[in-house]
């Protein structure tokens, strides 16, 4: 039976993506023209070949500095940004979708929130009622049944949410250290070899794969040939992008 380590991450102190955000914030009020700079110097430097995600979030985090608290987080939690969207997609179903809808959504969850500058609290809104059941929960479940393992969630029992969502938002991150209540109450009970632990999650190498030995199955399922048939995307801006 597995004990999955997400649900404390939403509620108990959140990840780097808030810590992100939350520097974002504070940084936001600097020059654009600064940003821009930035952003050119790390468009200049190549991703890892080696699954590796400095650069990346680098050029995540920078790119989305001078966005709005609510689609800053979009933007790192999403693959494709407004523009990559507007440019990928076919004009058939640009005619039937709105291109803001990913930010407009999360901004309605943030705007309670962010009238007391509680952007930790606005972020936990955003994963419980999108990123919780749209994605992690779902994906485990599946996952999980492929493979016949049992996996709960006990951190989400109503009892744990209701009283997680009323803690104050530095009860969740303290400064930058992440899973701040959880450690205190930890530390009663294990050796401070455990608590201090640093996370070892369960992502794949999929940018290495997608490189070596997945290349040639990537670039056959984005042949034009392939995505010709689709009628939501354009063949050559999918491919190269």
């Amino acid at each position: 039976m597995l004990f999955p380590d997400w649900a404390a991450t939403r509620f108990v102190r959140g990840n780097e993506r808030y810590l992100g955000s939350v520097l974002g914030n504070a940084i936001s009020r600097l020059p654009i023209g600064l940003f821009r700079i930035i952003n050119r110097f790390l468009e200049r430097i190549p991703d890892s070949g080696e699954g590796r995600l400095n650069i990346e979030r680098a050029k995540r985090f920078f790119s989305a500095a001078d966005l709005s608290p609510a689609e800053r987080y979009v933007a790192f939690l999403t693959v494709f940004n407004r523009n990559d969207r507007a440019r990928l997609f076919s004009n058939d179903l640009l005619n039937d979708i709105h291109l803001e809808s990913p930010e407009q959504y999360a901004a309605s969850f943030f705007r309670p929130f962010v009238r007391n500058g509680d952007y930790i609290n606005a972020m936990l809104c955003v994963d419980f009622n999108i990123w919780l059941p749209d994605n992690l929960l779902t994906l485990t479940d599946r996952m999980s049944m492929a493979h016949s393992l049992e996996v709960r969630v006990p951190l989400l029992d109503n009892r744990l949410i209701d009283f997680f969502s009323a803690l104050p938002a530095n009860l969740k991150l303290r400064n930058t250290q992440k899973k701040y209540l959880l450690k205190k109450a930890a530390a009663r009970v294990l050796p401070p070899a455990v608590v201090n632990r640093r996370k070892q999650g369960f992502s794949i190498p999929l940018p290495v794969w997608f490189r070596s030995e997945l290349r040639d199955y990537v670039y056959e399922v984005l042949a034009p040939r392939e995505l010709s048939d689709l009628d939501y995307l354009i063949p050559k801006r999918s491919k190269r992008s």
